[in-house]
């Protein structure tokens, strides 16, 4: 079956967020990765900002990092998938302003991107 994401929901928007200054919970409506292997690239990023820009700190090849992906049948017989992106903070990070940007797509789908809400780890906090 097909890929959609949940109802009233665009893929890649945000779904649900947690974060306490150690750990980061994020989810986004997506797709199988199958879909896009994302040879050569990643499927997410933790970004941490300095200055204008954002900068990778972690991604999907760093052991601070998991991806959960989660199907669920819908009523009209595609497939609906969410991922929950979970980020540990090591040791060490530097406090500031982060998020978390989220990509798919795949045969006959979109590429797509989603970005989390942004936050601040705090130094005294660490």
């Amino acid at each position: 079956a097909p890929d959609a994401p949940p109802p009233h929901t665009d893929l890649g928007r945000q779904t649900s967020f947690f974060w306490n200054n150690q750990a980061l919970v994020v989810e986004f409506a997506a797709v199988h990765p199958a879909h896009d292997p994302r040879r050569g690239g990643t499927y997410y990023e933790v970004q941490r900002r300095e200055g204008l820009y954002w900068h990778r700190i972690a991604d999907d090849g760093d052991w601070s990092t998991r991806l959960h992906w989660t199907r669920l049948p819908s009523r009209d017989h595609t497939t609906v998938s969410t991922v929950r992106i979970e980020w540990r903070v090591p040791p060490g990070t530097p406090p500031g302003r982060y998020r978390v940007v989220y990509r798919g797509g795949g045969p006959g789908l979109a590429a797509f991107e989603g970005h989390s809400t942004e936050f601040d780890l705090a130094a005294d906090e660490l």
